[in-house]
């Protein structure tokens, strides 16, 4: 009869993990996708205020207008290497 109980629950043991934790990997790809959201969110308000400061610099003379051009090319390439991950993600991460 020990025998009966430690094999029922050896296998209970083995088959139970893929019933209950199935739904573990849709729940994990839902917060990794929020956090995502919420990261791209940050990085577009820094985006935006760095260029606002660079252009307010440039109107006031303080910073030639290249500099502005310079920053535009700098969001650009933070934008791409983002826009690559995400791709890179798409294709080796899932």
């Amino acid at each position: 009869m020990k025998k009966l109980i430690v094999l029922l629950l050896v296998s209970a043991a083995t088959f139970l993990p893929g019933f209950v934790l199935a739904d573990g990997l849709s729940d994990a790809t839902t917060e990794i996708t929020a956090i995502q959201v919420w990261i791209y969110g940050i990085l577009f308000i820094f985006s935006l205020i760095f260029m606002m400061y660079q252009v307010g610099m440039a109107m006031g003379d303080k910073k030639p207008w290249i500099d502005v051009l310079f920053a535009f090319g700098k969001v650009a390439a933070a934008g791409g290497c983002i826009a690559g991950a995400t791709w890179a993600w798409s294709i080796w991460g899932t």
